[in-house]
């Protein structure tokens, strides 16, 4: 990561401008989902833990605990309840560019990514999603989560909101165009391929 145009060095907090992070991991997963792509029914879990040590030419030494778990369950005739659980961990002392954040198009939609990070991270969210007619559908989700220094900094509660529309252009493949809520007025407009988790 390269940082030399940032427009206030001083958020960094005296690290480094440009970065480079090595690091050696496993991963395990767990999927019963019917479709990736757009999951009516099944559960999804992840687990993945990375080590950067020092002797990997790591600035900055850590390692990261990632963990997500999603379910999906039918409710009704083309109505699915998705629900997603995310979780980041960060022990030691992680760069700037690798540290947990809050907001993109798959979580947390509403938050523009990167505004808010630290070491660790929490978010929940809920999602009921609506066949309408031929290839239209809607979405409507809620959520909330934040990031954290220690135990004692969860205290504030970042809620998410918010409404989207689904254009299948194949049979169970999305365009996907959410509009996100978020905390203070905050909103954000986002355009994917297939559903958001």
């Amino acid at each position: 990561m390269n940082s030399d145009t940032i427009a206030n060095p001083l958020l960094l907090e005296g690290q480094d401008l440009v970065l480079r992070n090595y690091g050696v991991g496993f991963a395990a997963e767990y999927d019963t989902r019917d479709l990736i792509t757009d999951a009516t029914t099944g559960i999804y879990l992840y687990l993945g833990q990375t080590f950067r040590p020092k002797f990997l030419w790591n600035h900055y030494a850590f390692s990261t605990t990632d963990f997500k778990a999603s379910y999906y369950h039918p409710l009704w005739r083309d109505c699915t309840l998705a629900a997603d659980f995310c979780a980041m961990f960060n022990f030691g002392n992680p760069s700037w560019a690798m540290m947990a954040q809050v907001g993109d198009s798959h979580r947390m939609r509403g938050y523009y990514t990167g505004r808010y990070r630290d070491k660790h991270m929490l978010n929940a969210q809920v999602e009921l999603r609506q066949h309408i007619w031929g290839r239209h559908g809607i979405v409507l989700w809620a959520g909330g989560g934040n990031v954290f220094h220690n135990s004692d900094g969860f205290k504030h509660f970042l809620p998410n909101f918010g409404v989207g529309y689904r254009f299948a252009f194949r049979r169970r493949m999305n365009i996907r165009l959410d509009f996100g809520f978020a905390k203070s007025g905050q909103t954000g407009f986002m355009f994917g391929l297939n559903e958001a988790f």
